[in-house]
Formats: structure tokens, sequence, C-alpha cells
């Protein structure tokens, strides 16, 4: 692995840390603090969805949906003409729970990026972008 690669690998991990740092101090597990941020930021939100675009194993969505839901936070309702699939929605008891965390969690990344000059900001979203590009065609090619 050449030096770059590293470099930019320890920095994306160093992100995720930050991210876990997090949900353990509010005691729960960064992937459960990764599908509430998910699933608040989707009107029409489904297991399915959630593991498609956030390439988290089924089985993982599913403990973590079942768990919260158990705990009266998520509701799970069917949708129209589709009986396979159900959407996520929060209960009035889930906003109230996972509202402050998301918020923290949005105000720390507009914060982040605010701090970074306008100019920056869109260099940054460019690189990402043609960053994730690439870096899917390499992982498709094998």
């Amino acid at each position: 692995m050449n030096e770059k690669a590293k470099r930019f690998c320890s920095m994306r991990q160093g992100l995720e840390m930050i991210y876990d740092s997090y949900a353990r101090s509010v005691g729960i597990s960064y992937t459960t603090l990764f599908v509430l941020n998910f699933i608040s930021q989707y009107e029409v939100c489904t297991q399915k969805i959630i593991c498609e675009r956030t390439m988290l194993p089924k089985q993982t969505v599913n403990n973590v949906v079942k768990k919260l839901a158990e705990q009266g936070y998520l509701r799970l309702e069917e949708i129209l003409g589709n009986s396979k699939s159900k959407k996520i929605l929060f209960t009035e008891k889930g906003k109230e729970y996972a509202e402050p965390m998301i918020k923290h969690v949005q105000d720390a990344e507009d914060t982040a990026m605010a701090r970074l000059s306008e100019s920056h900001q869109e260099e940054l979203l460019c690189i990402m972008e043609l960053y994730d590009h690439a870096f899917r065609k390499a992982m498709n090619d094998k």
C-alpha cells in the first residue's frame, strides 16, 4: 500500500473513531448511531434501503432496527402494495431519544465544514466524489 493511500485510510478511520467515541459516550453503538442518523434523513426508509446505501449487513441492520423497535423508539409500517417491505418510522419517544444525538452530530459536521473556506469546502467535496468513483471502480474491477 502506498503512503498516500495509508494516510487517507488512517484519516478516514480516525473520523469513524470520532463517531464511535460519541456513540459510546451516549450509550449506543456506532452502528445504532449510523442507522438512527440514516432514518432521520429519509422520509421513506426501509431496512433494504439502509443496507443498499450504507453497505451494512442485512442481519446487522435487522438487529439494530429490531432492538430499537422493542425499546419503543421505532415502529414498522407496511408499505401499500408491498407486504415484504416495511417503512421504518420514529415513534414520539424515538424522536425525543434520537433528535439530540443526531443534532449533535449534524451540528459538529456543520461546524467543521464551516471552518473551511468556501473554496476548500468545494474542493473537499469534489475530491471525495472523485475518490468515491475511483474506489468503487477499483473494487468492482476484481
